[in-house]
Protein backbone atom coordinates (compact mmCIF):
# COMPACT_ATOMS: atom_id res chain seq x y z
CA UNK A 1 0.00 0.00 0.00
CA UNK A 2 1.52 3.47 -0.37
CA UNK A 3 1.49 6.58 1.66
CA UNK A 4 -1.76 7.94 0.36
CA UNK A 5 -3.59 4.64 0.82
CA UNK A 6 -2.76 4.07 4.04
CA UNK A 7 -3.18 8.12 5.27
CA UNK A 8 -6.84 7.63 3.72
CA UNK A 9 -7.46 4.30 5.90
CA UNK A 10 -5.96 6.24 9.37
CA UNK A 11 -8.36 9.21 8.28
CA UNK A 12 -11.16 6.79 7.92
CA UNK A 13 -10.92 5.05 11.08
CA UNK A 14 -9.99 7.97 13.67
CA UNK A 15 -13.19 10.14 12.11
CA UNK A 16 -15.67 7.02 11.63
CA UNK A 17 -16.41 7.10 15.58
CA UNK A 18 -16.88 10.86 15.54
CA UNK A 19 -18.94 10.53 12.03
CA UNK A 20 -21.01 7.88 14.22
CA UNK A 21 -21.77 10.17 17.27
CA UNK A 22 -22.93 12.89 14.60
CA UNK A 23 -25.65 10.27 13.25
CA UNK A 24 -26.17 9.15 16.75
CA UNK A 25 -26.74 12.89 17.85
CA UNK A 26 -28.82 13.55 14.83
CA UNK A 27 -31.46 10.85 15.07
CA UNK A 28 -31.18 11.90 19.11
CA UNK A 29 -32.45 15.28 18.21
CA UNK A 30 -35.06 14.88 15.84
CA UNK A 31 -36.71 12.07 18.37
CA UNK A 32 -36.38 15.38 20.84
CA UNK A 33 -37.94 17.57 18.27
CA UNK A 34 -40.66 15.00 17.79
CA UNK A 35 -41.49 14.67 21.63
CA UNK A 36 -41.21 18.55 21.72
CA UNK A 37 -43.89 18.72 19.14
CA UNK A 38 -46.06 16.15 20.64
CA UNK A 39 -45.96 17.78 24.10
CA UNK A 40 -46.52 21.66 22.39
CA UNK A 41 -49.76 19.89 20.79
CA UNK A 42 -51.16 18.15 23.80
CA UNK A 43 -50.40 21.62 25.52
CA UNK A 44 -52.30 23.49 22.85
CA UNK A 45 -55.20 21.16 22.61
CA UNK A 46 -55.56 21.17 26.70
CA UNK A 47 -55.35 25.01 26.38
CA UNK A 48 -57.97 25.47 23.64
CA UNK A 49 -60.32 22.80 25.82
CA UNK A 50 -59.85 25.17 28.86
CA UNK A 51 -60.84 28.20 26.87
CA UNK A 52 -63.54 26.25 25.56
CA UNK A 53 -64.84 25.16 29.01
CA UNK A 54 -64.08 29.11 30.23
CA UNK A 55 -66.03 30.13 27.13
CA UNK A 56 -69.36 27.89 27.96
CA UNK A 57 -68.99 28.72 31.92
CA UNK A 58 -69.09 32.48 30.67
CA UNK A 59 -71.95 32.48 28.05
CA UNK A 60 -74.28 30.28 30.75
CA UNK A 61 -73.72 33.30 32.98
CA UNK A 62 -74.35 36.00 30.25
CA UNK A 63 -77.69 34.32 29.63
CA UNK A 64 -78.94 33.85 32.87
CA UNK A 65 -77.90 37.50 33.53
CA UNK A 66 -80.20 38.23 30.40
CA UNK A 67 -83.01 35.98 31.89
CA UNK A 68 -82.78 38.25 34.93
CA UNK A 69 -83.08 41.39 34.15
CA UNK A 70 -85.71 40.23 31.14
CA UNK A 71 -87.58 39.14 34.61
CA UNK A 72 -87.01 42.24 36.37
CA UNK A 73 -88.06 44.43 33.17
CA UNK A 74 -91.35 42.63 33.48
CA UNK A 75 -92.00 42.82 36.94
CA UNK A 76 -91.44 47.00 36.49
CA UNK A 77 -93.74 46.99 33.54
CA UNK A 78 -96.32 45.11 35.64
CA UNK A 79 -95.57 47.52 38.70
CA UNK A 80 -95.94 50.22 36.37
CA UNK A 81 -98.71 49.53 35.26
CA UNK A 82 -100.67 48.75 38.39
CA UNK A 83 -99.27 52.38 39.94
CA UNK A 84 -100.64 54.04 36.78
CA UNK A 85 -104.03 52.03 37.27
CA UNK A 86 -103.93 53.44 40.93
CA UNK A 87 -103.29 56.68 39.78
CA UNK A 88 -106.11 56.65 37.32
CA UNK A 89 -108.31 55.69 40.33
CA UNK A 90 -107.16 58.08 42.52
CA UNK A 91 -107.62 60.82 40.08
CA UNK A 92 -111.21 60.02 39.13
CA UNK A 93 -111.74 59.31 43.15
CA UNK A 94 -110.15 63.08 43.64
CA UNK A 95 -112.42 64.49 40.92
CA UNK A 96 -115.23 63.02 42.61
CA UNK A 97 -113.95 64.70 45.73
CA UNK A 98 -113.40 68.11 44.13
CA UNK A 99 -116.80 68.39 42.81
CA UNK A 100 -118.44 67.02 46.02
CA UNK A 101 -116.70 69.68 47.87
CA UNK A 102 -118.07 72.62 45.17
CA UNK A 103 -121.47 71.23 45.26
CA UNK A 104 -121.54 71.58 49.38
CA UNK A 105 -119.38 75.12 48.84
CA UNK A 106 -122.22 76.28 46.31
CA UNK A 107 -124.77 75.43 48.53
Amino acid sequence: MDATTNQILIDLFTNTPFVGFLVWQYVQMRKDIKEQQQKGDELRKEALDREEKVRDRFEKVIATLNEDKDQLVTQLEKRLTQVETKMEMLSSQVKKLFSLLNRINNK
